[in-house]
């Protein structure tokens, strides 16, 4: 479920000390990751250091180390938000239709009807599994570090699972292997298209929809 918390320190909605140690608790770890996030996206991961991301937050050093022990460990709450915000967009059962639309934008993980829109400043899951440069920025990492490439895997596992089993909910002829490989193939039509957003040609979305339904529905048809 999305966390609607400000995390601005300023905000006096959620002034600290209104709110309860655990409700305090997840909105500096909310804030934290949010200046993380900002900062990778100004500098990338191995230039934003734990001094930069405290600044960002209007924190101290030994603040943010109270709520996370180290940089990997924002970055796996990170991955935490964007595979929840995935997961609730699978839950939704996307149709064939808004799996084509989905591949063709910039968003992976579109705002499931209904979900609520965080206010400023909020730390918005869905946002983030949009963003292209995080997301790449995130994947590059996990290359270099195993603790990222750890936590980057477990997040793939999760997501596929669900969608599998997603799959055979709405395509019930479709064995387990049936699924998984349909499943694959849309993860790497989408990471795919991730990557060639920033480097390709721009494309016709008015065209490439069309398509893209085309193997959908393709993809959606037992053997």
């Amino acid at each position: 479920m999305q966390r609607n918390v400000n995390p601005s320190a300023d905000s006096p909605a959620a002034s600290p000390a209104r709110l309860a140690k655990a409700e305090r608790d997840e909105l500096r770890r909310l804030q934290i990751a949010n200046a993380l996030a900002r900062c990778v996206l100004r500098t990338g991961f191995h230039r934003a250091s734990m001094a930069q991301v405290a600044e960002e937050a209007g924190m101290s050093v030994g603040q943010i180390y109270r709520y996370f022990p180290s940089k990997e460990a924002i970055i796996g709450f990170l991955v935490e938000q964007i595979v929840a915000a995935r997961l609730a967009w699978i839950d939704a059962a996307p149709t064939a239709q808004a799996l084509a639309e989905s591949l063709a934008a910039d968003t992976p993980a579109p705002r499931p009807p209904g979900a609520p829109t965080p206010p400023p400043g909020t730390l918005d899951a869905y946002a983030l599994a949009g963003e292209r440069a995080l997301l790449l920025e995130i994947q590059a990492e996990s290359a270099r570090n195993p603790a990222v490439a750890e936590l980057v895997k477990a997040a793939d596992l999760k997501l596929h699972a669900r969608a599998v089993a997603t799959m055979r909910s709405q395509q019930p002829a479709l064995s387990q292997a049936q699924a998984a490989l349909r499943v694959e193939i849309v993860a790497s039509l989408a990471e795919g298209r991730l990557f060639r957003e920033g480097i390709g040609p721009a494309l016709d979305r008015q065209q490439l929809v069309p398509l893209l339904r085309r193997v959908v529905d393709l993809l959606f048809l037992p053997d």
